[in-house]
C-alpha cells in the first residue's frame, strides 16, 4: 500500500514492512524517524496481517481475525 510519501509491505507470512517519512508516526514504529528500507514494524510481530492500507498522514493494519491497528495522525478520525 502507498499513501503521501509512505510504502507499506506485508509478505505471505503476515509481516509488515514500512519505509517513507515517518512523520507522525505514521510508519508504525512508535517513533517520527524517516526509513531509507523496508523495516519490520516490531509492534505487529507475533500478528498475522492480511490487510494494510496507508492514507495521508496515517496507515492502517488489519491482522487475522479481525483486529485492526492505525498509526500516524489523529486529527480528524482519522485514527478511529
Amino acid at each position: 500500500a502507498t499513501g503521501y510519501e509512505v510504502a507499506l509491505v506485508v509478505d505471505e507470512a503476515g509481516v509488515v514492512r514500512s519505509h517513507g517519512r515517518g512523520e507522525e508516526g505514521r510508519l508504525g514504529h512508535g517513533d517520527r524517524e524517516n526509513k531509507a528500507e523496508l523495516t519490520v514494524i516490531a509492534a505487529l510481530q507475533g500478528k498475522r496481517v492480511v490487510q494494510v492500507s496507508a492514507g495521508f498522514r496515517h496507515s492502517l493494519a488489519l491482522v487475522d481475525g479481525g483486529e485492526a491497528y492505525s498509526f500516524g495522525a489523529s486529527s480528524s478520525g482519522r485514527l478511529g
